[in-house]
């Protein structure tokens, strides 16, 4: 019998006549013959491989070993800077070999970089310093104060407060108030043209009120025009003290009012 790898053979010596077996001798084991390693399975950067030895005589597997994971092959996501309309990113990475993500880029929302709020005495509006997009106009969200809580501007009462334009379209003038607010302010402009005149019993009995800002382009007081403001502390007037003693007054304009304080060349908080 021949010899193995694992197993010893035999080799006899016998008569050629009668065929008795005259003696029997071992032939040892050949044992394994190490062949090159094989890579069964590639390793990937999640995973680790393996390989195995074979012995090339009797293709017995001899040993098997791990092939250790690679590490990630790094590739840089760069960074996109958000714009006025469209999003952004962070900086992120990934794997070129297996293209799992390592640091997850992020979204940084678009954004306007808005200035400071514009407005008149019924809305306001921002404007970005990028791209110099206009917000639509908003109506002012008014404080008991008078005060709009977005834009912090002073303001009157937009549904309140009624103006109208003189019948020769040259100026506008206050003509009424039914709001409650306890301060307002008087626009110096309405539909383009001057605010000249607060009219007769504009602000008749309303006595909730307690401050009224008044610009310089008024140049005339109605009759009666703050007549039962008994609530009234406070005139804001945007102009001089003698702008102010120029401006024509009515009768009573202010007879019935509360003991009040002219504050002169006021320009806002």
């Amino acid at each position: 019998n021949e010899p193995t790898c694992t197993e010893n053979g035999t080799k006899y010596r016998a008569c050629t006549k009668c065929h008795v077996v005259l003696n029997v001798n071992k032939i040892p084991a050949l044992g394994h013959k190490e062949g090159e390693w094989v890579v069964t399975r590639e390793p990937t950067c999640a995973k680790s491989g393996s390989k195995e030895l074979f012995c090339v005589t009797c293709g017995e597997s001899l040993d098997r070993r791990a092939i250790p994971k690679p590490e990630h092959t790094e590739v840089v996501d760069a960074a996109v800077a958000p714009t006025c309309t469209e999003d952004g990113l962070t900086e992120g990475k990934h794997c070129s070999v297996c293209e799992t993500v390592i640091i997850e880029q992020k979204v940084i929302k678009a954004s306007h970089t808005w200035l400071d709020y514009e407005g008149d005495a019924e809305y306001h509006w921002r404007t970005c310093k990028v791209c110099n997009e206009t917000e639509p106009k908003a109506m002012h969200n008014m404080t008991n104060e008078g005060y709009c809580a977005d834009c912090n501007r002073l303001i009157s009462d937009v549904i309140g407060l009624a103006y109208q334009v003189s019948s020769d379209s040259s100026y506008a003038e206050v003509i009424g108030y039914t709001g409650s607010l306890t301060m307002v302010m008087i626009a110096d402009q309405y539909e383009g043209l001057p605010v000249h005149v607060i009219a007769n019993s504009a602000f008749k009995g309303c006595e909730n009120l307690e401050s009224i800002t008044i610009p310089n382009s008024v140049i005339r007081i109605g009759d009666s025009a703050f007549y039962g403001c008994t609530g009234l502390t406070e005139i804001r007037y945007s102009g001089s003290q003698k702008e102010w003693d120029a401006i024509e007054k009515g009768d009573a304009w202010n007879e019935s009012t509360g003991s009040y304080t002219i504050i002169y060349n006021y320009q806002g908080d």
